[in-house]
This record gives structure tokens, sequence and C-alpha cells, in this order.
């Protein structure tokens, strides 16, 4: 049994890890790409390769999967939100973190950036933190709770064809917007179309559970990968012009949403298969601890590439981005090891010194 971010103890999913394990390193290769890499190379055929390998397979895997988990956890909806409203206290405070050295600059060396565009940036974990609240609304309904998720995934999706908020005068306004729906510059995983990828991970949870024998069968896996490759590869151009877009990826609608969804449910069979012919292997081992420890390792991986980034914004070339994804991978995994170990030491002492009975 574990924790995760839905909350509550549930089954642990080998192939769930290993596709979370795989989704960080998607990310942090396109972190690199977006703040480390020389323009050129953001400009190119490998860039772009680059923002495809961390578009479908990064966020929206994240957030189906975490819908997935809260579906299959026992933790009541009061639960839930209390959760989702820590994550969106996380996502204030590593914005703050993974800004630390650019705010230095801002407000010691004058440089002319507005700092709350950072410390408010709708990053995942805001979106994350959000999300919970909606589920933990949908879990509210009782044996409703699919059809209500269902109808707010269509609702969020169906509002990105809606014009977003343009920004004004109103900084409160605007800064709130940003978390729905807004064209502003510091929007980048708002509800809408966003929220739509936990909720169908929540349905597909709520789905499967009624079909569990089904999906416990090899052949099945296979079938749905061969169905997904074949679905993606003829519709490809609508999830790489998505994924080489920022702008558009940020702000997308349903064929995208659609797209993103059938890639990762391709990808979690093909996950399912790899477990099942290489579990034990050390890259499957450490991919899928890894995605055990997720949080942790997305927290890590962002505070250190966040604060490189004041000194050496796109000025580095391809090779050099190899040597900072090696170098950031290990460090994050090495204060990942290390985090978990200080957090387990701490839990043995204060159980510890519980007063017994």
């Amino acid at each position: 049994m574990d924790r995760n971010v839905s909350g509550g103890a549930v089954l642990r999913y080998q192939h769930l890890d290993l596709m979370k394990g795989l989704a960080v390193m998607a990310m942090i290769q396109v972190h690199l790409t977006e703040l480390f890499s020389v323009p050129s190379w953001q400009e190119s055929v490998g860039g772009h390769i680059s923002l495809f390998i961390g578009g479908p397979g990064a966020a929206p895997l994240f957030m189906v999967v975490m819908g997935y988990l809260a579906a299959q956890g026992k933790r009541a909806p009061s639960g839930i939100a209390l959760r989702g409203l820590k994550l969106v206290l996380w996502g204030l405070l590593l914005n703050i973190g993974l800004n630390f050295h650019l705010l230095i600059r801002i407000f010691f060396d004058e440089w002319k950036s507005n700092p709350l565009h950072y410390i408010l940036g709708v990053d995942i974990l805001f979106l994350a933190g959000l999300s919970l609240m909606l589920i933990a609304l949908a879990k509210a309904v009782g044996k409703f709770e699919a059809v209500l998720a269902f109808i707010l995934m269509v609702g969020f999706s169906a509002a990105a064809y809606l014009k977003p908020w343009p920004g004004t005068d109103n900084e409160a306004v605007d800064y709130l917007m940003a978390f729905v729906h807004s064209d502003v510059s510091w929007s980048y995983f708002p509800l809408v179309p966003w929220a739509a990828y936990p909720l169908a991970g929540f349905i597909a949870a709520r789905l499967f559970m009624s079909q569990r024998l089904i999906f416990h069968r090899e052949r099945t896996y296979w079938f749905i990968m061969l169905i997904g490759v074949l679905l993606i590869s003829t519709t490809f151009r609508i999830g790489w012009e998505a994924a080489t877009n920022l702008t558009l990826w940020y702000h997308h609608q349903i064929p995208v949403i659609i797209w993103n969804l059938v890639f990762v449910a391709t990808l979690s069979a093909a996950a399912k298969l790899i477990i099942m012919a290489f579990e034990g292997r050390p890259a499957v081992k450490f991919l899928s601890w890894t995605g055990r420890h997720v949080t942790a390792f997305y927290v890590f991986q962002w505070l250190i590439i966040g604060n490189l980034a004041t000194s050496i914004y796109q000025t580095r070339y391809p090779l050099q981005l190899l040597f900072w994804f090696i170098a950031i991978t290990a460090a994050s995994a090495g204060l990942t090891w290390l985090y978990n170990r200080v957090k387990a030491k701490f839990r043995r002492q204060m159980a510890e010194q519980e007063p017994k009975n």
C-alpha cells in the first residue's frame, strides 16, 4: 500500500509508476529545451521533437493518472479537497522557490519584470490542486459521481471554444482568471481545458473497476496499444502541431484533448506490457521508483532548473543539454532519495515519542 497525490491508501500500480517516471524524464528535457537551449535549437526539428516528447506524455499523462488514482482511493471528498488545497499551497511555494534567483534579481538588481507573474504562474501543481477539488465535488454526489465528472469534463472541454479572458486593468481579476481561462502570459495550465484530463482519468477508473477481469488479460493490452498506435499515426498532425506550439499547447481544444487521451491510453497499455516483460530490469526499476516519488522528483528538478535558468537562459547547445539532463536527473534522484530517507526517519522518531496506552 502507498500514498499518492490523490490521497488515501490504494494498491500501487507499477505500470502507472513507470508512466509517471517516463513523464518526469520527458518534462525535464522539455524544460531544458524551453529555458536552457539556444533559440536556433528550439526552432529546429530536434527542438520540436523535444517539445513533442514533453507534450502529450507529460502533463496530460500526470493529470489522467492523478484522476485515476483519486477514483481508486478511499479518502472522503473532504479529504480529497483538503489535499487539493495543500497542492495549491505547494504550487505557490514551488513558484517562489524555482524563481528565487530571478526574484532576487528583480527586487535587488531592478530587473524589469513583474514578480507576481512568476509567483502566481499557473503551473501544474495549481492545476492538480484545483482538479482534486473538482473530483471531490464529483465524489460527494455518491453513485452519480461518474455522471457529474463526465458533465464537468465536457464543460471544461467545450469552454475552450469560448474567448479567453484577454487581460484588463483590473489585476485582481486577471490573476484569478489565469487559473480558469485566460490569454495572459503566466496562464500555463488553466482549468480550461486542462481539468478535462484528471476528470477523464477519474471516469476511466470507474469504468475499469466494473470490467476489471477483462483488463487483466495481456491480449487486451496488445489490442489497446495496436489500436492506439493506428489512431495516433493516422492523426499525428493534430498532436504534433499542438505540442510544438506552446501558445496552442497551453490553450488547446477538443481534437487535441481527444488525441492526448488516446496517446495516454496507448502509453498505459504499452507500460503494462513493459512491466510484464521487463519487470526487475534496472531501467524499469529506476523509472518506477521515480514515478512512486514523482512529486518530490518534480519539485527538485524545477528548483534546480528554474534557478539555473536565470543565469544561463537560452544559451546552451544540444550536447550541453544532454549533459544538463544527466546531471539534473542524477541530482533530483539523489535529493529525492535523501528527502524520503529523512522523512522516514522523522516519522519513526515521532512514532517512538507517542505515548503508549
